[in-house]
């Protein structure tokens, strides 16, 4: 059903584009641009099935990159059409403003951002592929215990290894986590995108990451349209502690730091239990500051209730790039960056790495240094 709708939506973006941002062979360029997005999912569904190959990750880069252009052609095409009928009612209402100067105006302006498409989509792909920024947070909660000031958290999201980010990548990114002297490393989740079976090396290097206390992991709704049970598995044999409605307390400097995880709300539609912040921060043992990781950041308000003084997201890339980065706040109340609750502060990263189309325009791919 995904893949149904998926390549309608492609089609339709492919067809109206090229409608009105061209004049001629519209139909056939845009049926032209609708197959090679589809690649994409050609690609893909083969991976799931055979594992990679050189040849069918070129394809998917293929795929990708042209669907994230023609998504920002689209936009493009959009803000053409609402102009060109903004000067078309003008022009009815003004004798004075000329059909002929309305066309021009819009012609040009269409055309200038078009040009601009290119350059801009260029930038993007150099910004997603390369490295992730450190983004240092200096959290200053009064009543943290004097043992956890200057406890150091590093955390990582959305790397989606699979697909077309490999272990090239995941081992860049732990060599900069070992750069920062951590005291623990969360991933809350969407570490994975594709079958264990075959992209399980991918994350391989992650066994390598340097911290006082260890990784701690949740999952994200990826894992489980990848076969959570075995990445779950795969991701314990690097020696990544798995966090599912449950907390690890950690003592440091004679104060005591839980760190709690829950599972993504995807969880229960998969047959697994389905978040439980009660449950996950249940311990028998006193502590003097909570942390929980939650993939998703919808639920702050609800998990704020139980408790917490600090939740870690990601799920949202902060948009990922133009103009989705402004759209996205249509869809979540939290989107990137610090937020206070009162009694609870929730950060919600972009991501360290990206999906989908290989672009990062206004919403840097990161890593986050967390300080207490």
């Amino acid at each position: 059903m995904f893949f149904l709708v998926a390549s309608i939506v492609m089609l339709f973006m492919a067809l109206y584009t090229t409608r009105i941002l061209l004049k001629k062979r519209w139909i056939s360029i845009g049926l032209v641009t609708f197959c090679v997005m589809f690649l994409t999912f050609i690609a893909r569904l083969i991976m799931r099935e055979y594992g990679n190959s050189e040849l069918l990750t070129f394809m998917l880069w293929i795929g990708v990159v042209v669907l994230g252009i023609v998504s920002i052609l689209f936009c493009v095409a959009v803000i053409k059409h609402v102009l060109s009928i903004t000067g078309f009612l003008v022009s009815r209402a003004s004798p004075k403003f000329s059909p002929s100067r309305r066309a021009f105006l819009t012609t040009s302006l269409g055309t200038g951002m078009s040009l601009a498409v290119l350059p801009v989509a260029g930038y993007g792909v150099y910004r997603a592929v390369g490295a992730p920024v450190i983004k240092s947070i200096a959290l200053n909660r009064s009543g943290t215990h004097a043992g956890l000031k200057g406890f150091k958290i590093v955390q990582l999201t959305d790397i989606h290894a699979g697909l077309t980010i490999g272990s090239g990548t995941v081992q860049r990114i732990v060599n900069m986590v070992n750069e920062l002297d951590a005291d623990a490393v969360v991933i809350t989740g969407d570490l994975v995108d594709g079958s264990a079976e075959y992209v399980s090396d991918y994350i391989g290097p992650l066994k390598d990451i340097k911290s006082t206390y260890g990784t701690f992991f949740v999952t994200g709704n990826h894992e489980y349209y990848s076969g959570v049970t075995q990445w779950m598995e795969v991701v314990r044999g690097l020696g990544i502690n798995v966090l599912s409605n449950s907390n690890r307390i950690i003592n440091h400097n004679d104060a005591k730091l839980m760190i709690a995880g829950i599972p993504d709300i995807q969880a229960k539609s998969f047959g697994f239990e389905a978040p439980d912040p009660k449950k996950a921060k249940q311990t028998d043992e006193d502590y003097d500051f909570s942390v929980i990781m939650s993939h998703r950041p919808e639920i702050a308000d609800y998990i704020a209730k139980h408790g917490f003084d600090l939740q870690l997201s990601g799920h949202t890339h902060g948009g990922q790039y133009f103009p989705w980065t402004i759209a996205i706040h249509l869809f979540h109340k939290y989107v990137r960056g610090l937020y206070d609750l009162g009694d609870m502060h929730l950060y919600v990263s972009q991501g360290t790495a990206y999906w989908g189309p290989p672009l990062r325009i206004g919403a840097e791919s990161e890593i986050t240094l967390i300080t207490l």
